[in-house]
């Protein structure tokens, strides 16, 4: 069996409340693996016993309800003989269908098969009864909690600090780079399968996508006013998509809003001087070491990108896009500190956090011009000749960008809810991410203020700080994606081959938006488990800020544990000891109601001397053998010493019992007298 990622987590083992499935039937059981496998199995063991006390209770119906003190045929007493003495509902069925057999074309075979149809459903219901028990587990899923003693946030230092950065650095690296593996395999549709996806409680978080959208900046400063992208999430709740267990009042719902344009370039570029002749992108003023400029972003020519390829020269150096990535968050009217650009009016909004994305080719060349409008490609190839080193000459014909670098603009917003007030007023505003949560947090009686000084009096504060604080545990917007990954972040890196881009998609830029989405909403789920896991480098949890509230757990999927149904557990063990109780009493009532209240006497002692001893005895004391006591119970005795019939078997078709008197006086020789003796018997014996 195969393992899945979330079973490298520490895993609660024990009785928990999974309230995706309410109070009463979230009730869940989780063991490991080995030991689910053996209540499993004694489930199913179990099962087949209460099948069998099930049938005994229908046996004692069936013969109580045909018991009569009048004369009957042959039929009659063997399937009052069958119900008193089989053992379980498929032998049961055997006999009535041997029976019903040789009194085949009689009318009386009705009995039999009425009988035998009982068993029929007895014996369906109990082996499907079985092979469910597993589905005890199996309806629960591998859902399981994490077990963490480091259920917390981490608490990054600054950019200044270089020390603990380093500790931190790498750890940083491999959550975004697992975020982007599962992205590509877990959120494609051409998924390869590679990864098992099995790791988050929710496989992935769905997007409602609009790729008509309008510009979502002003004066036209779009490339295009109506084929730009609006990724919306719809409310992603805290508990079914992000494994936050809580009942429905306890949850927070989220909200994000992604709307992506390629920005119109031509009136927010000026060319700079000589000699590098770069150009500038005047969508903003930024801060630089060097002072204050009026550019946010400068690229260098298209001819110095590809100097080797104009030069006819042979490319060494495998090439690859070049990412530039700004951002501009926004808070109570102002942009914070630490923007790494303003924007300029056509671009600002003050709903959102802002993101300008810059693509350069960098030596990247087109196999087939594009016209899409983030890649854009000259509509004319631009020959080029390779030369190999015996001489031989290859000439190739390329298509190169039309700019040295080319702007997209995305604004993001979030809207946050607490499910504990009633819907008309449950949520803040959607707006950028820091008015988002200052306009949602009087709704958990907190504030902007509390959230910022990590300030929890009560249960919900918590709940609410515990939940916003993982947005700023490490950055998982497309800025802090393309920070970390970025080239590597397009979705056209599929049809890269060393430095030649394979004919792209005419929405090529639509599909990188949705891939920067998908690695986003993967590294998200990412923080929230390791939220609650958190770090297990020493170094790394210096800077870990640990939350003690009990409540804050988080589930994940685990194939080395499994869960189970506590209700149909408790199901099926008391539905079962109350029929095997049943099956018990039943006689215990029937012998007191016949001694001490005369009540159905007969049916009482037919059930009773239908056992396999009591007939036997019945059969010996209709030959007058033996002095018989107990011939009311289960096992009736004899006198010690007593002998009975013998079995007579001269007629093999018809073999009966004789008395051993019988056996003496037929013609026998000498030495066979001496064998069957009854002294020589019963010394045997």
């Amino acid at each position: 069996m195969g393992t899945s990622p979330g079973d490298q987590y520490p895993v609660y083992v024990g009785l928990w409340t999974n309230w995706s499935r309410g109070q009463i039937m979230g009730a869940t059981l989780t063991l490991k693996r080995q030991d689910a496998d053996l209540l499993i199995a004694f489930t199913a063991l179990f099962i087949t016993y209460v099948a069998t006390r099930t049938w005994r209770i229908l046996c004692f119906v069936f013969h109580r309800c045909y018991s009569t003190t009048k004369a009957q045929d042959a039929l009659y007493h063997q399937c009052q003989a069958i119900l008193r003495n089989s053992s379980s509902p498929e032998g049961g069925l055997r006999q009535l269908m041997q029976v019903a057999k040789v009194n085949w074309g009689s009318r009386r075979i009705i009995r039999p098969l009425a009988i035998a149809t009982a068993a029929m459903v007895c014996t369906a219901t109990f082996t499907v009864a079985g092979g469910f028990s597993s589905r005890v587990s199996t309806s629960v899923g591998s859902e399981v909690l994490i077990r963490s003693a480091n259920c917390g946030v981490l608490n990054p230092p600054g950019y200044e600090d270089a020390d603990p950065r380093a500790d931190i650095l790498p750890y940083l690296a491999e959550r975004l780079s697992n975020a982007a593996n599962y992205a590509q395999q877990c959120y494609s549709d051409s998924s390869s399968g590679l990864l098992d996806c099995r790791r988050f409680i929710t496989q992935q978080i769905s997007v409602d996508i609009n790729s008509k959208a309008a510009c979502p900046f002003n004066n036209h400063s779009c490339r295009d006013n109506s084929n730009n992208i609006i990724l919306d999430s719809g409310f992603i709740d805290s508990h079914r998509h992000l494994g936050q267990n809580a009942p429905p009042n306890e949850r927070i719902l989220w909200r994000t809003v992604l709307t992506c344009a390629p920005l119109d370039s031509a009136r927010f570029t000026s060319q700079g001087s000589a000699p590098k002749n770069d150009t500038l992108y005047h969508f903003g003023t930024r801060k630089t070491p060097l002072g204050d400029r009026d550019y946010v972003y400068k690229a260098a020519p298209v001819e110095a990108q590809y100097l080797d390829v104009l030069a006819n020269d042979t490319v060494v150096a495998i090439s690859n896009y070049r990412i530039n990535v700004l951002t501009a968050e926004f808070k109570n009217g102002t942009y914070l500190p630490n923007a790494t650009f303003i924007p300029v009016d056509s671009i600002a909004r003050q709903d959102a956090d802002l993101t300008l994305i810059f693509l350069s080719g960098n030596g990247v060349v087109f196999v087939k011009p594009t016209e899409d409008a983030w890649y854009r490609t000259a509509s004319t190839p631009t020959d080029t000749t390779w030369v190999y080193s015996n001489g031989e000459a290859t000439n190739r014909s390329y298509y190169l960008p039309r700019e040295p670098a080319s702007p997209l603009g995305c604004i993001n917003q979030h809207q946050f809810c607490n499910t504990r007030i009633q819907a008309a007023g449950q949520c803040g505003p959607l707006a950028s991410l820091r008015d988002a949560i200052a306009g949602v947090a009087p709704l958990f009686n907190s504030s902007y203020s509390y959230f910022v000084g990590n300030v929890a009096e009560t249960e919900s504060q918590a709940r609410f700080l515990y939940f916003m604080n993982t947005f700023f545990s490490y950055d998982t917007s497309i800025y802090g994606i393309l920070l970390q990954l970025g080239p590597a972040a397009l979705h056209s890196q599929r049809k890269l081959f060393e430095g030649e881009q394979a004919p792209i998609e005419p929405n090529q830029w639509q599909l990188d938006i949705a891939h920067f989405w998908n690695v986003s909403m993967a590294a998200t789920q990412e923080s929230f488990i390791d939220a609650a896991y958190g770090p297990t480098d020493s170094n790394v949890l210096l800077l870990h800020y640990n939350y003690t509230t009990p409540e804050l757990v988080k589930k994940i999927r685990s194939t080395a544990h499994a869960s189970f149904s506590v209700f149909w557990l408790v199901f099926i063990l008391v539905a079962g000891l109350l029929l095997i109780s049943t099956s018990y009493l039943l006689e215990v009532v029937s012998e007191f109601l016949a001694k001490r209240k005369g009540y159905r006497q007969h049916a009482h002692l037919e059930w009773n001397t239908n056992t396999t001893l009591q007939l036997q005895r019945l059969a010996h004391e209709e030959l007058g053998l033996g002095t018989w006591s107990r011939c009311a119970d289960d096992v009736p005795a004899t006198m010690p010493g007593e002998l009975l019939g013998l079995l007579d078997t001269s007629d093999p078709k018809h073999p009966v019992l004789h008395t051993p008197e019988e056996v003496d006086e037929s013609p026998q020789s000498d030495d066979q007298s001496a064998e069957e003796s009854p002294d020589t018997t019963v010394e045997e014996c």
